[in-house]
């Protein structure tokens, strides 16, 4: 329960510490073997269009994810003013403010999850290690006339993708941390200001709650 409820507070993502772009893990390297081992002779244009097929969702998934991380920072960078006035300016002349300690809180609150939302997506738009088939592993293949081209043309594909597709998931990761962590701020921030409009409701049309709240926390209002 206490590590759950300190995890819906502050989100980790662990497998980003063992990552490693450059490795497969034990079940993508079976699935490597497979890649190289298996007869792919029969239906061998079939293959190679959905081998294609394949590369260009993955391309398409890293770019849309990135795409997105962007906007998260986009977001941030325009959010931060509007955070910074927050909490710099009254929010009116007839609003009573919260004591110092409690906005200090949920503001505190907010801008560390806005940093934290910052760094998962840079992390998301960050450069990886992406796999293609280039020009050498074309080179690579014709080098040897006597071997089917086409097999070994279908499997730098299959194997650049599967390479691919656990970047892309890390990715994608990456991005869910960030929304989480940006979630988190605006529901720090929303919190924030049903207080405010809370408390000087309470102040201002019930007296006695300042006295009461002096007394509970012995600090004035």
């Amino acid at each position: 329960m206490l590590k759950k409820t300190i995890e819906f507070i502050w989100p980790t993502f662990p497998e980003w510490k063992t990552f490693n772009p450059m490795q497969l893990d034990i079940s993508q390297q079976e699935e490597a073997n497979k890649i190289r081992t298996l007869d792919w002779s029969q239906s061998t244009d079939l293959a190679i269009d959905e081998a294609i097929r394949i590369s260009n969702n993955e391309d398409e998934r890293l770019r849309s994810v990135k795409s997105k991380a962007t906007n998260i920072l986009l977001f941030i960078a325009a959010f931060v003013p509007f955070l910074t006035f927050s909490i710099n300016s009254p929010w009116s002349k007839n609003i009573v403010s919260l004591p110092e300690w409690l906005t200090m809180l949920f503001f505190g609150a907010a801008t560390s999850y806005l940093l934290a939302s910052a760094v998962w997506a840079l992390r998301t738009i960050q450069k990886a290690a992406y796999h293609y088939v280039y020009v050498t592993d074309l080179t690579k293949i014709w080098e040897h006339p006597d071997r089917n081209i086409q097999e070994d043309l279908l499997k730098e594909h299959l194997l650049a993708s599967l390479h691919n597709q656990e970047i892309v998931n890390i990715k994608v990761s990456t991005f869910n941390m960030a929304y989480a962590f940006l979630y988190r701020a605006i529901i720090a921030l929303a919190i924030l200001i049903f207080l405010q409009l809370a408390y000087s409701f309470l102040t201002k049309l019930f007296p006695w709650f300042v006295v009461i709240y002096e007394l509970i926390f012995g600090v004035s209002i």
